[in-house]
């Protein structure tokens, strides 16, 4: 945490001194709402599904979140956390089975202000942080349970199996600065992730799991409000 603190300080330092000598400027700081289209890939995960006879997830998924930041200079220091989810049904004898898919991460954001025309700005940023992947697997024959059979063996069952990994992003950011207060941009990221331990319902390590890459391109927007100059 020590070292955390001491890099923070020299970056801040170092800009406010770049900014004195007049060569860099920039100076913001706000946050708001970001939302955008995640694109894991799930190729492997249909794979699975396949085998099964279950409908597989197709195209992308809406993120929504938030997140704020600073710049000093051209140096850029954040953070934000976004998710999103979706659902498919397939019908089986009985009844149905529901695939749900929860997607989310949240990182620290470095970066640098590569370009300034007025109040249109470009910058490289990279993230580092971590997420996780939530599959529910429901197999629903009615859609009430009275209470008495609760603690029975029953028709319907639920799995939940969950992945947590480490995350890092690379992104190219587009920023539009409007009246010194609110600030517009636009990302396209690359999603490295790198695979943890998968378990059912919070219990039970899954073994022999195949390998499953989510890697993947996003596309990110949002706006922030604050102080821009």
């Amino acid at each position: 945490m020590r070292k955390v603190f001491l890099v923070l300080f020299v970056l801040i330092f170092s800009s406010i001194t770049f900014a004195q000598m007049s060569i860099i400027g920039s100076l913001g700081m706000g946050g708001g709402v970001i939302f955008g289209s995640l694109n894991p890939n799930l190729k492997e995960l249909n794979l699975e599904f396949q085998k099964v006879g279950l409908k597989e997830f197709e195209g992308g998924m809406f993120g929504f979140g938030g997140g704020g930041g600073l710049t000093l200079g051209n140096i850029r220091l954040g953070g934000y956390g976004i998710g999103g989810s979706k659902e498919v049904r397939t019908s089986i004898t009985g009844g149905e089975m529901i695939t749900k898919l929860d997607y989310g991460y949240g990182l620290f954001v470095a970066g640098y202000e590569v370009a300034k025309f007025g109040d249109l700005r470009f910058a490289i940023d990279i993230g580092i942080g971590g997420g996780s992947v939530d599959l529910d697997l429901i197999n629903k024959s009615q859609s009430s349970i009275p209470w008495n059979t609760v603690f029975l063996p029953s028709s319907n069952s639920a799995k939940n199996l969950s992945m947590s990994f480490f995350y890092y992003q690379p992104s190219i950011v587009i920023e539009y600065i409007y009246g010194g207060f609110t600030k517009f941009f636009i990302a396209g990221d690359y999603s490295g992730i790198i695979n943890g331990k998968w378990r059912q319902d919070g219990e039970f390590d899954l073994t022999n799991v195949p390998d499953m890459k989510f890697n993947g391109f996003a596309l990110r927007a949002g706006v922030y409000l604050g102080i821009f100059l």
